[in-house]
């Protein structure tokens, strides 16, 4: 929340678990405390376009940060105001909480603005592109990438397109991403490729994950994980087996599997939905290799032209053709 007698209120009804920023601007190291204690935050900011700008900023950092973040909406008061008036609607609306993304998709609704609008705004597609890039987690993000491609009424590869296209927040827009912290966070692939292996050793979707080509992870300790998959049957995929077989990569493998099971706490997803996720995960991981491995073998191309030298321009036309009709 944003005020000291908004927590104090809270706390005299039995509301505990709740910090103010106390008109300062939530910082990384505010997130790292709270991370000691949870890997969800609830914001309870005010509706207007400051209380907006400040929810996103502080948002991308959580999110940066692996929390799982929910938004409570209040329409003119603060809790203050509410808990005086009514203690059981301040705890109902804690109830009654929301993923961040759908806060915010209500948000735009409210301004009255269409989706046709928002498509056409380059700062209403780079606010949102911010907002999905800075989630860690790829389950996380594979929903809320549903979630607005269906408020667009477009495609989820299109909203990916656009994510691209923007890419992460800038530096000089959050004033937060120090060194460490982005020493710390995984680039997307490697997390995509993680978190597929983890999965197949959890037994979910190991049918797919085992028709991804090789080329698809540049992690060469996963990929030797993802062969021993393609090789295995399904009863062998165990720490404890792999660690027999491939004694080098069993920690990789630990790694994954820990990963996998922190992803399916803070997502909370049913064995159906788990299994469309990795899915849809596999579709993403497939999208950016084809298209990181097309750039190189175009760059290669244009060097071979240059040079004259029609074997290899030959041999990387075939090459890309074939790339291109990878699905």
């Amino acid at each position: 929340v944003e005020g000291n007698l908004d927590v104090i209120l809270s706390h005299q009804i039995g509301v505990s678990n709740v910090v103010a920023v106390s008109g300062t601007a939530l910082t990384e190291n505010h997130l790292r405390i709270l991370k000691r204690f949870t890997n969800k935050l609830v914001f309870c900011f005010d509706n207007d376009a400051a209380g907006m700008a400040a929810a996103k900023r502080s948002v991308q950092m959580a999110y940066a940060q692996g929390f799982f973040v929910k938004a409570i909406s209040l329409e003119e008061k603060d809790p203050a105001d509410l808990i005086c008036e009514s203690p059981e609607e301040w705890k109902r609306l804690i109830e009654n909480q929301v993923d961040f993304i759908a806060y915010y998709l209500h948000a735009l609704r409210a301004q009255e603005a269409s989706a046709e609008e928002i498509m056409m705004s380059d700062q209403s597609q780079r606010d949102l592109a911010y907002l999905l890039n800075a989630v860690g987690n790829p389950l996380q993000k594979d929903r809320y990438v549903k979630e607005v491609a269906e408020f667009l009424d477009v495609r989820a590869e299109s909203v990916y397109a656009m994510l691209q296209r923007y890419g992460p927040v800038q530096e000089e827009q959050t004033s937060s991403k120090s060194t460490s912290s982005s020493r710390e966070h995984k680039p997307l692939v490697r997390r995509l490729q993680e978190q597929l292996i983890g999965y197949a050793f959890l037994g979910v979707g190991i049918y797919d994950i085992s028709n991804v080509e090789a080329f698809c992870f540049t992690d060469s300790q996963l990929r030797v994980l993802l062969e021993y998959i393609k090789e295995q049957p399904a009863a062998e995929l165990t720490v404890e087996k792999v660690r027999i077989a491939n004694p080098d990569v069993v920690d990789r493998l630990r790694e994954a599997m820990f990963e996998v099971n922190k992803a399916r706490e803070e997502s909370g997803l049913g064995e159906e939905e788990e299994a469309q996720a990795v899915t849809e995960m596999i579709g993403h991981l497939k999208r950016i290799q084809k298209n990181s491995a097309l750039r190189e073998l175009r760059h290669r191309l244009q060097k071979a032209r240059t040079e004259g030298s029609q074997e290899e321009v030959d041999s990387l036309m075939e090459r890309i053709n074939q790339l291109l009709q990878y699905k």
